[in-house]
């Protein structure tokens, strides 16, 4: 019987098409995120969180009966946590740098976030500029 998943190496490429952020002003939880894949899948829940070690991207989890935490959504590999990371903490700074800027009062937040090169999830690049600078 052929396996309906595929090898770690046939893993079809994914993009992150947009990262929506909701600052917060508390002193560990700094933001709730949501990522899009590709256009057509949305993942909520995740957090930028201020820990020991500066900031970090905590994935969507739900609290267990015994009281411990268990991940909804997770990335498998450590390069795509990496990308996950790397693009969640980019549009935290680009909206957290824009949100100080009252000039302009946090709009335009994805236009100043450059295309990203080619990465683990796919050939194309992010579309999180605006599609005049792409």
């Amino acid at each position: 019987m052929a396996s309906m998943f595929a090898a770690p190496s046939e893993q079809p490429s994914l993009r992150i098409t947009d990262v929506r952020i909701s600052l917060l002003d508390e002193e560990k939880v700094k933001a709730f995120v949501t990522i899009t894949l590709e256009d057509c899948f949305a993942i909520r829940g995740l957090k930028v969180i201020h820990g020991n070690n500066g900031l970090f991207v905590a994935m969507p989890s739900r609290r267990k009966p015994d009281g411990t935490f268990q991940d909804i959504a997770h990335p498998i590999t450590r390069e795509t946590r990496e990308h996950v990371e790397e693009a969640v903490l980019t549009a935290y700074h680009a909206k957290r740098d824009s949100h100080d800027d009252e000039g302009e009062g946090g709009a335009g937040v994805f236009a100043k976030l450059k295309p990203r090169p080619p990465t683990l999830f796919g050939k194309a690049r992010l579309k999180l500029g605006s599609e005049e600078e792409a």
